[in-house]
């Protein structure tokens, strides 16, 4: 059974609100917890969290949109000028996806050797946001061929009472394969993302460096393509009798939410308890250990994606207003439903005393809120990727009404579409600058009241880029 995380009295740093009420002499009845330095860096490493997700997720769609036009600019073919393309063959994707892990791997090290994830703010998480556009490559590309597999082969389509095609079980065959691969992957390259030793010398640390990068980032793309497999997959059949728009589609989804929560919750219980007993016993190698462990995280982050994934699809089934066209009032309804939604989760790390990270995982209670946590920011972070495109979608028509007003200023023949194009290499630029900036003043300040940063920090840290850029020259 799942524990609701709502604190007790007795807990160090929360009241209850009558007893506030009594000292100023009015009866209230509600818990509020009291406001601490260390309780808001939790809440804004969640939030950071959710953040790498909706900026990587941008960055991702920019690439495969409009350098490589692999897929359609969102909004396009009626909202937008710009008009729809079909979508790119599994093989162009493939092609796409073993390309950017070197390229993605070469600026994870180019970033961390010049020291920029060591500035404050969200400077640290640019080799996850790296990572995480590996990942969607490798998991778009993998769902493409599993699309084409199954569009025209009714031999591996299940027939249901009244005649549907559903490829549930090869869906799951298929999963479970790039599963098991993955995990193979993952637990052989593991050992080469921690330590790769060719010689000494700084080029040749350079490059060890490098490559250890770029072995993460296999990491990273085998463990995203496994995620949005068993997402699709569940999903193909949880929903198979009850699709959208189904008089009882809001209920069944919220079951449906909730019963991958709580199921979630319990592996993810039963996996860390198993991982300590690994740990703890001196028969297992270290080897078997790392292993094992590894398999054990690549299963919880495939669950805790489906559990965001899922809370996601029933949000958008009770607030149509995500899926429609981004005109202003419906932009604003979308940033609305954002910020409610970011508010209750913030209001639940800070009444639970919840922890960005799993420091004991004997403790039930840790676990579960760990798991609940990190499968939130999923959930959050796919909101505030819906608010960011439709505010994209605005920018973009800033940009078409820009082209048109020019060519009939200066009588110039540029199409519309033009606009799109501008819009779309600059908007994700620009949205990673704010984040970065907005992230970066905030973090400082809560550091500062922590002491746990010193004031002239983020003047060290730029000497520590200046040195390293002298050493490069020479």
């Amino acid at each position: 059974m799942i524990h609701l995380f709502i604190p007790h009295a007795e807990r160090p740093g929360y009241v209850y609100a009558e007893e506030r009420a009594h000292e100023q002499g009015k009866g209230a009845y509600r818990l509020l917890p009291t406001l601490k330095p260390e309780n808001v860096k939790t809440v804004f490493g969640f939030l950071e969290g959710a953040a790498v997700f909706a900026v990587s997720r941008t960055w991702a769609d920019l690439i495969s949109t409009r350098v490589l036009s692999l897929s359609s600019v969102t909004y396009c073919g009626g909202f937008l000028a710009q008009e729809c393309i079909p979508t790119a063959d599994s093989s162009a994707m493939f092609l796409y996806a073993l390309c950017i892990i070197p390229i993605a791997g070469m600026c994870k090290q180019l970033v961390e050797y010049f020291g920029l994830t060591k500035l404050p703010g969200m400077w640290d998480d640019i080799p996850m946001i790296l990572n995480y556009i590996v990942g969607w490559a490798w998991g778009n590309a993998l769902l493409q061929l599993l699309h084409e597999i199954t569009l025209n082969d009714d031999g591996l389509a299940m027939i249901t009472s009244d005649g549907k095609r559903n490829f549930f079980f090869f869906n799951a065959f298929f999963s479970l394969v790039v599963t098991i691969v993955s995990g193979l992957v993952i637990i052989l390259i593991m050992p080469f993302t921690k330590e790769v030793e060719c010689g000494d010398g700084d080029i040749v640390n350079f490059l060890e460096d490098a490559l250890e990068n770029i072995w993460s980032m296999v990491s990273r793309g085998c463990a995203v393509s496994v995620m949005v497999l068993w997402y699709y997959t569940i999903s193909t059949i949880a929903f198979l009798y009850v699709p959208p728009g189904h008089i009882l589609a809001e209920e069944v989804q919220l079951l449906y939410a909730i019963s991958v929560t709580a199921l979630g919750a319990q592996i993810s219980v039963y996996l860390e308890k198993q991982e300590e007993r690994l740990k703890k016993d001196p028969k297992n190698s270290p080897t078997k250990v790392e292993a094992l462990v590894g398999f054990s995280d690549l299963t919880q982050s495939v669950i805790g994606y489906v559990v965001g994934c899922a809370w996601s699809d029933f949000v958008t089934t009770v607030f149509t207003c995500l899926g429609e066209d981004p005109e202003p009032i419906v932009m604003l309804q979308n940033f609305a439903i954002a910020f409610v939604i970011s508010a209750g989760v913030v209001y639940y790390l800070l009444a639970a005393r919840a922890k960005y990270e799993l420091n004991d995982a004997g403790s039930r209670e840790a676990t579960e809120q760990y798991f609940v946590i990190n499968s939130m920011a999923f959930f959050v972070g796919w909101i505030w990727l819906v608010a960011t495109r439709n505010v994209f979608a605005q920018y973009c028509i800033l940009f078409e009404r820009g082209v048109i007003y020019f060519d009939s200023r200066f009588g110039l023949t540029f199409p519309p579409y033009v606009g799109d194009s501008l819009a779309v290499f600059t908007f994700s630029p620009l949205l990673t600058v704010f984040f970065f900036w907005l992230s970066g003043s905030i973090i400082t300040k809560i550091e500062k009241s922590l002491g746990a940063e010193h004031p002239d920090s983020k003047a060290k840290s730029a000497k520590m880029l200046k040195d390293n850029w002298k050493k490069v020259k020479h």
